[in-house]
């Protein structure tokens, strides 16, 4: 059954811009980018540098990000202990990259493909703090 996007759009306002309020979203036309236009997104993030100097430093917590018509986003992560880290990135088509500032000039990056439906977790590459650094991150959506 082919939702509106119109319809869609109201319906996760309605129920506090919590994109998994509706339901599981599929991407029209293979782009996640449509689909998160416009909305205020809250979930569940996690990054952790598996290899290089900072191997095991990670960044845990809940984001709520806005997501321009242009796909750009920029938001924060709230950690356990309260503290709070800004982001920035953009989604294009189904591909999403983020910036984390962690202060003093550090940062973390990260890269993925959002799946089919776009709602559903999504995982990607890590790149940071420091040059060698590498690892993986990941996204539950709406908890």
């Amino acid at each position: 059954m082919h939702i509106p996007r119109l319809l869609l759009l109201a319906a996760t306002l309605m129920l506090g811009s919590f994109i998994l309020s509706v339901g599981p979203v599929a991407a029209e036309d293979k782009s996640c980018e449509g689909v998160f236009a416009g909305l205020t997104l809250r979930g569940q993030f996690e990054a952790t540098v598996r290899e290089g100097p900072d191997a095991g430093f990670s960044v845990a917590g809940t984001i709520t990000m806005h997501v321009e018509e242009s796909g750009s986003f920029s938001g924060t992560l709230t950690q356990p202990d309260g503290m709070v880290v800004a982001f920035s990135g953009r989604i294009n088509g189904r591909e999403i990259q983020y910036r984390f500032d962690l202060g003093n000039g550090a940062a973390i990056f990260g890269s993925g493909v959002l799946p089919d439906l776009c709602t559903d977790p999504v995982t990607g590459l890590l790149l940071g703090p420091n040059p060698p650094d590498r690892g993986d991150w990941g996204i539950v959506w709406g908890s």
